[in-house]
């Protein structure tokens, strides 16, 4: 029985700062491509490839490309976590590892049943503060009981600082 206590329910948007960041760094690309010294027909190519890069990012960002955005996540502490994309369509899964949780952004990944791994994105604005704070304290308090076994075993990397290192 899916009790609704077991479980942590994130309803995601699309971001307004995300697009803003987006449209700004391909008009900064543009105006850094007039400046370059090149012939007139590779500028005009490059503009092109530019415009219509930006154009893909930001239709995908909007939800034009249903399969690639995420709509709704529902964690359930039993590790068994959905995800729901904007075509409606329910993917379970399971965290995996490499996560990063930031005052700003989460960014994590979850392993699907198909083998399939699908990354996550979630910037402060795309869902209630509430949320978004919930999230941020979920993933760094169980951050390690979702990871994969073969993640935890490998051993951490040492930056040279031996027994004697002294700060």
């Amino acid at each position: 029985m899916d009790d609704s206590r077991d479980r942590f329910r994130i309803v995601l948007q699309p971001s307004r700062k995300l697009a803003l960041a987006l449209g700004s760094a391909y008009i900064g690309a543009g105006a850094c491509l007039s400046l370059l010294d090149l012939g007139s027909g590779i500028k005009t190519l490059m503009l092109a490839f530019l415009i219509l890069s930006g154009f893909c990012d930001l239709y995908t960002h909007a939800g034009g490309n249903r399969r690639r955005r995420v709509r709704e996540i529902i964690f359930h502490l039993d590790g068994n976590w959905r995800v729901i994309n904007a075509a409606g369509q329910i993917l379970h899964g399971k965290p995996v590892a490499g996560r990063l949780v930031h005052p700003l952004a989460v960014s994590f990944s979850i392993r699907l049943g198909s083998g399939k791994q699908l990354p996550v994105f979630v910037l402060g604005d795309m869902c209630t503060a509430d949320a978004f704070r919930g999230l941020r304290a979920w993933l760094s308090v169980h951050g390690e009981r979702g990871q994969d076994a073969a993640a935890r075993a490998r051993p951490l990397l040492s930056i040279g600082r031996g027994e004697d290192y002294r700060s």
